[in-house]
């Protein structure tokens, strides 16, 4: 018969030692006939009632744990006899032992655990067993006369307590337990690692007047634990984001070390400058007029930073030492405030009084562009006086004056024109000055004419008009009928209606040019129109008596030179006498034009210049061309 070496061997047990539990299972309130494997799972308080007889040997059962249970022995009641010869003999030794970690594993650690048998060598000892109870896990086992041995076993994955069972055999066919102990081990998680803190803190102020609160915020990472502060002004804190008041100006060094499991950090550290209250300045200031000027300095103490200035005159400043200029002299008054960060400080008070400077009268001078030159002549003063003139007073030479500084002018006429200067200033009037400009007449410039003419047609008189542009000298008509005239204005009586091609060429020293134009004549109808075939003398001065003679002018009627009606002196059928009126060119076309009827023909006449004879004609006709 076989020893129980582990609980699946206990059903190997031979039925003559289970026969022989009976009494004792019955001690214990078991029925006989259950399996004898329900002895493993028997609390400690039972085993102290079990009796084993095994062949009239008394087994003993040591039950030990990590906490060192006492072994005991316990004896057979009857003896096991007939069983005797299954153990050899052999005597059993109980006192098992087995030693696992004394510290706490990590979960799935390896560990060894030391089984040390006490070995009967009657017996021997062929074994045993290492039994996790749920839910443990991981087994070893060994077989053989060993005296001691070492298991390598893994922990359980969880965290937790776990218990096993050491179950020990012996004897020759190893079925025999013949001891039992137990050992526990503790699976605790492994421990996070922490980080030591890395030390930060914020202020709302970096600086401010005394006295000064700081409330400090801690930003430290890492999670501290405890804070230590130090203010820099022999106070500390251990708060988490304190406050502090500095009482008095400085500056102060705010020191934090942060701290956690892992460790203290290095000290971070702000510095916060207070400085002392600052005082409200005195207001004061100097004043230096000259003239109509003052300058004024801030002689203001503890330190303004802004100025507030009021001159009296309605205007004001704030610069640190402004000046002002018065309009007028006479006394005023001045007030300045001065203030910085302690406030606005006293008012400070001054009265000024400025005087008006002497002027000295201006020394009138200018000078001209040009002294002289043919007309039209511009002509620029420009006034040089001395001693500041406001004012000026020009008379130019040619009947216009200025009042301002630097004026011009244009002269139409030849001569000598003087131009006069008086300056004036606050001081008086200076002396007139005076310069002469020489204007003279420039000679024309001449250009080859272009020819050109209008025609105007009264039946079958047509009158020819010059409006050649270059200013022609002679002119040269052909009218078209085989009859030519040199006149500037001629006129031509057809014989008959029809088509005339005219042709003038207009010339003059610098050359000449010719224009063609087609003319149309027709017979006049009803009433024969006035007309004139004389006119004398054919040429006359402003005012001259002259007679027209010819046909058709009625009792009454309107004589023109060109455009301007003459004064009428007589007036027949056949003759007039008028006067030559002003006109504005030398040559023209003299018409009558009957009351009621239609204008005559026309006649050219030459009005003569009343100076013509005193060598100035061409100066006369060049002053009348240029108005027309």
């Amino acid at each position: 018969m076989g020893w129980i070496s582990r609980p699946d061997q206990a059903r190997s047990v031979n039925r003559c030692a289970a026969a022989r539990l009976g009494d004792s299972l019955t001690n214990l309130k078991l029925d006989p006939k259950e399996d004898p494997l329900k002895l493993l799972s028997l609390d400690r308080k039972s085993i102290p009632k079990l009796t084993v007889l095994a062949a009239g040997l008394t087994a003993a059962v040591v039950v030990a744990t990590m906490t060192t249970a006492p072994a005991q022995a316990y004896s057979s009641n009857p003896p096991l006899s007939s069983c005797a010869g299954c153990h050899s003999g052999g005597v059993i030794t109980p006192g098992t032992t087995a030693t696992a970690p004394t510290t706490t594993l990590a979960p799935g650690a390896t560990y060894s655990v030391t089984v040390t048998p006490v070995v009967n060598t009657a017996g021997g000892m062929s074994g045993y067993s290492i039994v996790p109870v749920a839910p443990a896990t991981g087994t070893a086992r060994a077989t053989g006369t060993l005296a001691s041995y070492t298991a390598t076993m893994t922990a359980p994955a969880t965290a937790g307590p776990y218990t096993y069972t050491v179950w020990t055999n012996q004897g020759p066919d190893g079925a025999g337990v013949v001891g039992k102990t137990t050992y526990t081990i503790n699976v605790v998680a492994a421990p996070p690692v922490v980080v030591a803190p890395v030390a930060s803190f914020t202020s709302p102020v970096a600086s401010g007047i005394a006295p000064l609160t700081v409330a400090m915020t801690d930003t430290s990472t890492n999670t501290p634990t405890t804070w230590a502060w130090d203010f820099g002004n022999g106070t500390t804190s251990t708060l988490k984001s304190p406050s502090v008041t500095y009482a008095a100006a400085g500056t102060y060094t705010v020191s934090l070390v942060a701290t956690n499991a892992g460790g203290a950090s290095a000290p971070a550290t702000k510095v916060i400058t207070v400085t002392a209250p600052v005082v409200k300045p005195v207001s004061s200031f100097t004043a230096t007029p000259t003239n109509l000027t003052v300058a004024f300095a801030d002689t203001s103490t503890n330190t303004p930073t802004t100025w507030a200035w009021d001159f009296g005159n309605g205007t004001a400043s704030t610069l640190k030492s402004p000046s002002v200029t018065y309009a007028a002299a006479g006394t005023y008054t001045v007030t300045l405030t001065a203030s910085n960060a302690g406030g606005a400080g006293s008012v400070a008070t001054k009265t000024v009084t400025v005087t008006a400077p002497v002027v000295a009268v201006p020394v009138a001078s200018f000078t001209t562009s040009v002294a002289s030159g043919t007309f039209p002549l511009p002509v620029t003063m420009t006034d040089t006086s001395s001693n500041a003139p406001t004012s000026w007073a020009w008379t130019l030479g040619d009947g216009t004056i200025s009042t301002v500084r630097n004026p011009s002018v244009t002269y139409l006429t030849a001569g000598t024109k003087t131009v006069t200067l008086v300056a004036t200033n606050a001081g008086g009037a200076s002396t007139m000055v005076s310069k002469t400009i020489t204007v003279t007449t420039a000679p024309p410039v001449v250009v080859a004419p272009v020819a050109s003419f209008t025609d105007v047609a009264m039946g079958l008189t047509v009158a020819m008009t010059d409006t050649s542009t270059g200013a022609p000298t002679t002119w040269s008509w052909n009218f078209g009928n085989s009859t030519t005239s040199i006149l500037k204005n001629p006129s031509v009586t057809y014989a008959a209606a029809g088509t005339y091609a005219v042709a003038l060429t207009a010339s003059n020293s610098a050359g000449s040019s010719t224009v063609t134009k087609t003319i149309t004549v027709t017979a006049p109808t009803g009433t024969s129109a006035a007309h004139i075939s004389r006119i004398s003398p054919d040429e006359a001065s402003v005012g001259t008596k002259v007679t027209i003679t010819g046909t058709g002018f009625g009792t009454a009627g309107v004589v023109k030179f060109g455009t301007v009606t003459a004064t009428l002196l007589s007036y027949t059928n056949t003759s007039i006498v008028v006067s030559v009126p002003v006109v504005s060119r030398e040559e023209v076309r003299v018409t009558v034009t009957p009351t009621g009827g239609t204008a005559s023909n026309g006649v050219e006449f030459e009005v003569k210049s009343n100076n013509s004879d005193d060598g100035h004609h061409g100066w006369w006709e060049s002053f009348i061309s240029w108005f027309n």
